[in-house]
């Protein structure tokens, strides 16, 4: 069991491959809402102890994802793909998506995955995503800090963000 849930845990982190039934329900239960700490005490407790009141609460959660699956699977039907840039809208979504997943998706499309996102603090914003290894994004876009594959920046950056990903 210890070696299945190394494996998934390794899949999860680096989304590649397939998780195996516990590490999907986990990782589904926790997506269903990411600041949800009973959640994730569950998680621990069923990995640790498999009891099946944890189980159970794993199920519940793992089930409400699956309207954020289905919004997320909706939104990447609407990418818009040029030649290295793959864009979807989100900002007018009425539901709960997984913006990672979305991206992946988009990043199967095209090398960059761009999602225009609505932030509720802080405004609407762009969220870029790379599979290319060769590009840094943090350093393309001049930014302080980051992720060299994922970075966010403001919406009113989107056209400056377009024309710079076409050169790269």
């Amino acid at each position: 069991m210890w070696e299945e849930m190394v494996a998934d845990a390794t899949v999860a982190d680096t989304c590649k491959g397939k998780l195996g039934w516990r590490g999907d329900l986990i990782e589904k239960a926790i997506k269903s809402d990411l600041s949800n700490e009973k959640i994730k005490e569950a998680a621990f407790w069923w990995v640790l102890l498999n009891r099946e009141e944890d189980r159970v609460s794993l199920e519940k959660a793992a089930k409400k994802y699956a309207e954020i699956q289905t919004e997320t699977e909706r939104l990447a039907a609407t990418y818009q793909v040029t030649d290295k840039v793959a864009l979807v809208d989100a900002r007018e979504s009425n539901h709960q998506y997984d913006l990672t997943q979305l991206l992946l998706a988009g990043q199967k499309l095209a090398p960059f995955a761009v999602v225009l996102v609505a932030r509720p603090k802080q405004g609407e914003g762009l969220t870029i995503a790379t599979s290319r290894k060769d590009v840094n994004l943090v350093e393309l876009f001049s930014l302080g800090s980051g992720a060299p594959f994922r970075i966010s920046l403001p919406a009113k950056r989107l056209e400056e963000a377009l024309a710079k990903l076409a050169t790269v």
